[in-house]
């Protein structure tokens, strides 16, 4: 169902990040600079119906004013919701005394994450239609499971940030020993977008915003002499240079606003596996290996080194799939280990991938006859692993519904496609 939000917050930038999400939903939104606007144009018009009010600070007056106007409108008998978002995590400490007083509906501080911040939105639209408990316990599990999904997201795109920053610079350097190759010059506007686009969603708006001049400058400069074309390609060099600094800043303030959530809403923020998988090898170096690679890609590693540990703990947690050792130095056959798993109840289509220092022609042979999805030599890296695990994921969770995704980016590509096919759907890209 629509409804009419108003944002009334100085910072236009916040607005539109709030907006944007807000929008996305379907709803109505507002946006205004000040409470005076706010109050004289729709909350003292009886013609005019408001949902919701966000107030983020700061504003004038600080604090203590915007405290006093709420008040001065809950006293002329306006119960419209709202909800306050704190300029930073400190001031809502501060605040959240007198705001128990005033009868907010929820408040929040700044950097929030617009698509978590417009799923706590629709929680509190649920909980305010319904009425039922159990209802707004449901829209949070539900947030829950998507903050995990969102989470997951940030987290990789701050850990990959730095490397796409870094190509970035390495195309602009190529651009500045030959100030006529317009093709690297399409290759940082394509750059500088796709981070534009994919970072700003993900909550690293001071980056995206050094993106958007960046790829704008960029797109300027093939219509430039060559004398301007340096001072613009110094105008970019700059401006990347204060984003790799503030990127590594707005990473730590987007993953603490992530944790935050556990005390706003009582969600567990901590990075949740996307996925179960278990590992046999009697190399224990191995398997502390993998668990580390397992850890980067968010897949939780369950460890096993022999047959009766594989069938134990495959009894008690639920497996996406299993990659069993074909090392000649294993005691017993990695094939049988495999028949006895499939043996299991409702692991008679579990996934197999065997994993091999040797490589010989017999045991992808083998393999093949015992099922196995996937043939992997050792080392592998965390990439490789990702990979094995999604193609793996995918063929246990058979029969879902087709999603098709479309962008740009293939970083979003992959990390959605990975978010829904451990939901359960059929991915085309």
């Amino acid at each position: 169902m629509v409804k009419k939000i108003i944002v009334v917050d100085p910072e236009i930038g916040f607005r539109k990040l709030i907006s944007s999400s807000l929008e996305g939903r379907g709803h109505n939104v507002i946006q205004l600079n000040n409470t005076l606007e706010c109050e004289r144009d729709f909350l003292e018009n009886p013609d005019v119906k408001t949902d919701l009010l966000i107030v983020g600070l700061p504003l004038p007056g600080g604090p203590s004013e915007v405290y006093n106007w709420i008040e001065s409108v809950r006293h002329k008998g306006n119960t419209v919701p709202i909800i306050y978002v704190a300029a930073n995590k400190d001031e809502l400490e501060e605040a959240k005394a007198r705001l128990d007083q005033l009868d907010i509906s929820m408040f929040s501080s700044k950097p929030v994450i617009p698509f978590i911040f417009g799923a706590q939105i629709e929680c509190q639209f649920s909980e305010d239609n319904n009425g039922a408990a159990n209802s707004a316990d449901l829209q949070k599990q539900k947030l829950k499971d998507f903050e995990a999904m969102f989470l997951a997201l940030v987290s990789k795109y701050a850990r990959v940030l730095p490397e796409k920053l870094a190509d970035i610079k390495k195309t602009l350097d190529k651009a500045k020993n030959d100030l006529s190759d317009t093709a690297s010059l399409d290759e940082i506007k394509s750059q500088s977008h796709k981070i534009k686009g994919t970072g700003g969603s993900l909550g690293f708006a001071k980056v995206a915003e050094h993106m958007a001049f960046i790829e704008l400058r960029s797109q300027e400069m093939v219509l430039l002499e060559m004398e301007a074309r340096q001072i613009a390609i110094k105008e970019i060099e700059d401006r990347l240079l204060v984003a790799l600094e503030e990127g590594k800043t707005e990473t730590d303030e987007v993953l603490a606003a992530l944790n935050s959530l556990n005390q706003e809403v009582g969600i567990d923020a901590r990075p949740q596996a996307m996925a179960r998988i278990m590992i046999i090898d009697e190399d224990k170096e191995f398997l502390k290996i993998v668990e580390a690679l397992g850890q980067e890609s968010l897949v939780e590693i369950i460890c096993a080194s022999n047959q009766r540990e594989a069938l134990d703990r495959a009894a008690v947690y639920p497996l996406d799939a299993a990659l069993i050792s074909l090392s000649s130095s294993m005691t017993e056959s990695g094939f049988e280990i495999a028949k006895q798993l499939r043996s299991l109840p409702e692991y008679d289509n579990l996934p197999l991938a065997f994993v091999s220092d040797e490589g010989l022609v017999k045991d992808r042979v083998e393999a093949a006859h015992a099922g196995a999805s996937l043939y992997l030599d050792k080392p592998f890296k965390s990439d490789s692993l990702e990979k094995a695990v999604q193609h793996l994921v995918a063929i246990r969770q058979g029969g879902r519904a087709r999603v098709l995704i479309t962008d740009d980016d293939e970083f979003l590509q992959t990390q959605l496609a990975w978010c829904f096919e451990t939901k359960a759907s059929s991915l085309k890209r």
